[in-house]
């Protein structure tokens, strides 16, 4: 007898928590970069993994790694585009060669009145792991977005930061990276 009660608990238990892989065609991360004087640039990363884990329909854990190899600038074209694809792959920036992946770890979150989630967790741009608080809002069922703004200069992006260098005028770059990920779960 009570090993099928102990049978019937693990099998409750187990239905409760699931896993959802994301879509790595339709997902995606739209990034925004911005200089002190106005303007700046922006673009796309791509996934290569991603999950998010679910006691029953709460958001409890997830996982996702961006391929930094597919930075994309999407508002210049020509050798503009590749000049800057290239940049923003160098050790100047993101240190592609040696760091071709960002991840991410959410470790715990909080469900608001309107249905979005308050997200903490890890994210790990070249090899340094920083706490991270963001929030994410449900679309439907399986489509989520979510919005995160880094401060490049805790991951050692050096290039034209303030917090490295002085008297950069209007060549600053400013230190925070906008994120607007797009998340839709298989």
């Amino acid at each position: 007898m009570r090993l099928i009660f102990l049978f019937i608990s693990l099998s409750f238990c187990f239905s409760l928590y699931s896993q959802k892989q994301i879509d790595l065609e339709k997902s995606n991360i739209k990034w925004y970069g911005k200089k002190i004087s106005g303007g700046g640039h922006y673009g796309t990363i791509k996934f290569i993994a991603g999950s998010l884990n679910f006691e029953g329909s709460k958001i409890i854990e997830g996982e996702f790694i961006a391929d930094l190899n597919t930075i994309n600038v999407k508002d210049i074209s020509g050798n503009g585009k590749n000049r800057l694809e290239n940049h923003l792959k160098s050790e100047d920036f993101f240190s592609v060669s040696k760091y071709s992946t960002a991840n991410l770890i959410i470790s715990e979150s909080a469900i608001l009145e309107s249905g979005s989630y308050n997200v903490i967790g890890n994210l790990t741009i070249r090899g340094i792991t920083h706490g991270v608080k963001f929030k994410i809002e449900p679309l439907n069922k399986n489509s989520y977005n979510a919005k995160l703004t880094f401060n490049r200069a805790k991951y050692d992006v050096k290039h034209r930061s303030g917090s490295f260098f002085k008297n950069l005028g209007d060549k600053l770059i400013l230190d925070d990276i906008d994120l607007e990920v797009k998340i839709i779960l298989n």
